[in-house]
């Protein structure tokens, strides 16, 4: 390639290739910057954690993504306003942990960006390190920081939404943020004709395109509520459609917040959507939790329960002592998970609120972080790490009709969930004719 690179593509292949110098002279873009070194991450400073996010999620919010390169220093051209590169500096390979710059991005961004990438290029027992950004849906944008931080080094919970605007970046101005969210809501205010002589119209229909936004954004609060920001994140997420303000008696403990914070159980010791916890509140939710799992209610009768990967629960890994893990899950596991929390939905939910339920799946991290995710044809208790497939997609949602039966219900998410790996619906064991076997599910784990 002679002429200069005209895409992350281009950057990517010279790099892969081993011609650093051809990007000599590059001028930094919209699309692509050069860092002369890594983003070095410790506790005691909070500034380059920071500088990383800020980073990312301008790329994000570009039409095309980009591309950051670490070990490539740049000046101001004295021609021109923008950097170009000016000389290639490897750095100790050690200085980048892909995980905990992962950890970073998903932690620090909202919504946590898809399908970013790092890639290392080692020289002579160092490195260059590409963090690639690939283009963001429209639902996905503005990619926004949770919390910024002051020269001082003090770090604000607040948002901000950064932007490449040639080769610098930029703040998005707070009119321009103002006016994009009342345009949102404006177009998002949809309510439910009002029946003769009702007098307090307080139910609400949502839109059924905007619940994956719903879920998305559940999906961050249990990561950050949990610190799970390192390993794959399975949600099981349902909504009426026509949402109460409140479902009536939400807070009673021989009602609805009772079962919420003793879950029924099929068997004693199973794999349900958790075990006995006092609930605590989290701006007006209820939310309770135990090592691997994570059960979440809101008042409209929203519910949200999700799954870490790890090998307590959900999988097994063949190297309990080393990382990043590819954790192999556990079919018994899944498939009682799913099933228990379909019973919940159907038993305690769905008898307060009338009308139809949407149900999904929330897959996030699969691939991408240090415990993620393989499926293989297992029994209960035995492994094969080798027939394993790894998952093919990193933000894995999908979302179904709830229908009377949940049985059926588990079933459909579960095959929606073996999707993501590319795995037949004749693979899920402890099923029978399209539905969940709750026997099966009994015989097969002890119960």
């Amino acid at each position: 390639m002679t002429e200069q690179p005209s895409g992350v593509g281009d950057v990517i292949e010279l790099l892969a290739s081993g011609r650093d110098a051809a990007l000599l002279g590059v001028p930094e873009r919209s699309w692509l910057d050069f860092k002369e070194g890594p983003y070095v991450l410790t506790k005691e400073a909070p500034k380059p954690r920071f500088e990383l996010a800020k980073d990312v999620a301008a790329m994000a919010n570009n039409d095309d993504g980009g591309a950051i390169i670490m070990g490539v220093a740049a000046e101001r051209d004295p021609r021109d306003v923008d950097e170009v590169a000016t000389e290639i500096k490897p750095f100790p390979c050690e200085l980048v942990d892909a995980g905990e710059y992962q950890h970073v991005i998903n932690s620090d961004v909202y919504p946590p960006p898809r399908g970013v990438e790092i890639r290392s290029f080692e020289r002579d027992g160092k490195c260059l390190v590409a963090i690639i950004v690939p283009p963001q849906g429209l639902d996905d944008r503005p990619a926004m920081l949770k919390r910024v931080v002051c020269p001082d080094d003090q770090v604000i919970d607040t948002f901000a939404v950064p932007e490449r605007s040639g080769s610098h970046t930029r703040w998005r101005p707070v009119g321009q943020v103002h006016r994009d969210l009342s345009d949102g809501l404006r177009s998002r205010r949809i309510t439910a004709p009002v029946e003769p002589g009702e007098e307090t119209p307080r139910q609400q229909t949502r839109e059924p395109e905007r619940w994956p936004d719903r879920v998305r954004e559940r999906t961050v609060d249990i990561e950050r509520y949990m610190d799970w920001g390192d390993r794959a994140i399975l949600t099981l997420a349902c909504e009426p459609l026509q949402t109460p303000d409140r479902i009536a008696g939400f807070h009673d403990d021989q009602g609805l917040k009772g079962a919420f914070a003793r879950p029924p159980e099929l068997r004693h010791a199973g794999f349900g959507i958790g075990w006995a916890a006092d609930p605590t509140l989290e701006e007006g939710s209820l939310v309770a939790s135990d090592r691997s799992r994570c059960r979440w209610l809101d008042p409209d009768g929203a519910f949200f329960v999700g799954l870490r990967a790890d090998d307590a629960m959900l999988g097994r890994s063949p190297n309990r002592a080393a990382e990043p893990r590819r954790l192999q899950v556990h079919p018994l596991a899944l498939v009682e998970f799913t099933y228990e929390f379909c019973r919940f939905r159907a038993e305690h939910l769905a008898p307060l609120v009338a009308g139809p339920w949407l149900l999904a799946i929330h897959v996030v991290g699969a691939r991408s972080r240090p415990w993620s995710l393989s499926l293989g044809r297992t029994s209960a208790f035995t492994w094969n790490f080798d027939d394993a497939t790894p998952a093919t997609d990193d933000d894995w949602l999908k979302a179904i009709d709830a229908t009377d039966d949940h049985a059926r219900d588990a079933f459909e998410l579960l095959v929606r969930f073996y999707d993501l790996f590319g795995r037949p619906e004749s693979d899920i064991p402890h099923t029978a004719k399209g539905a969940v076997d709750e026997a099966d599910i009994k015989r097969q784990g002890g119960g």
